[in-house]
């Protein structure tokens, strides 16, 4: 979970949430300027409510033993204006925590995704920057309790590479996790996608036509299973959902033909060949034909 402070958050979303396009709110803050947004956003008591309320919502989550909580201002490093050694510190704690080998400077380059849609700087204390004093007026006005719950309270404006002050103790906590394994409890992912229910199971995800109705996927025999489309990763289960699409006819009828048969007659003697090794073979003649 990472976390940023507040203050650069609403710069973030001020220049961001105005696009059209970009999120539900570009109509409500595209006419105002630069410095109105941030007003708005700080505390909107009509549509998107205050920054204590849209940062409230993940604060919780800061003291669940098995969440990892790290600070935006130790992540980027030198890069954002950071400490390279406190990112090293940062980076080489997650991988113990999670037993992943390596050095912690080559994980650093890797850190920084100037393409993603949603990065504008990446730089630690942009308010500083921003900030007019009407924004500040307004913002400690708010209830600074979620500041305080995050380690950014009494921050000292003139330092602008501030480090929140719960990040040593995040570092330092040990992950704990539960006992209990749920990967042999089915869990509905979802559903209706291409006429297809997703269920990830036992680590995979299965795809079960919704003309088959309810089932528990944990009752069904080791052939009936088979007879599914799945994959270790949603995104491999759905690419190939998405691909049947183009083909329905070819496709979709003998999926859900085969898939309904061996769910129904789980004593089938038909062959039990994959559905995605009947579709790669139906997808390569189409290929072949009209290529």
């Amino acid at each position: 979970m990472i976390y940023r402070n507040p203050l650069d958050i609403l710069v973030s979303e001020a220049n961001y949430y105005h696009k059209e396009g970009a999120t539900i709110y570009s109509g409500y803050l595209q006419q105002l300027s630069f410095g109105d947004r941030l007003e708005r956003l700080i505390d909107d008591p009509w549509l998107l409510g205050s920054i204590r309320d849209r940062v409230g919502n993940f604060i919780a989550y800061l003291d669940f033993p098995n969440v990892l909580p790290v600070s935006f201002e130790e992540l980027v490093g030198v890069s954002g204006g950071g400490d390279q050694q406190q990112q090293q510190n940062l980076i080489w704690s997650l991988q113990l925590k999670l037993h992943i080998p390596g050095d912690p400077e080559k994980y650093v380059d890797n850190i920084f995704d100037k393409d993603s849609p949603t990065f504008n700087a990446g730089k630690i204390g942009q308010h500083l920057d921003c900030f007019e004093e009407r924004h500040f007026t307004r913002f400690n006005k708010l209830d600074q309790d979620f500041m305080k719950n995050l380690g950014y309270e009494y921050i000292d404006e003139t330092i602008s590479n501030y480090i929140p002050k719960r990040a040593k103790e995040f570092q330092e906590r040990p992950l704990l996790l539960a006992d209990i394994n749920f990967s042999d409890t089915p869990i509905l992912i979802e559903s209706g996608y291409m006429n297809f229910n997703i269920v990830k199971f036992n680590r995979n995800y299965y795809a079960i036509p919704t003309s088959i109705g309810e089932i528990d996927i944990s009752s069904l025999t080791k052939q009936q299973m088979e007879a599914l489309p799945q994959a270790d990763a949603l995104g491999e289960l759905k690419q190939c959902l998405m691909l049947g699409s183009e083909y329905p006819k070819l496709i979709r009828m003998w999926q859900t033909k085969r898939i309904n048969q061996v769910i129904n007659n789980p004593e089938s003697k038909k062959s039990t060949a994959h559905p995605y090794n009947i579709l790669s073979r139906i997808m390569w003649a189409i290929w072949s034909v009209v290529k």
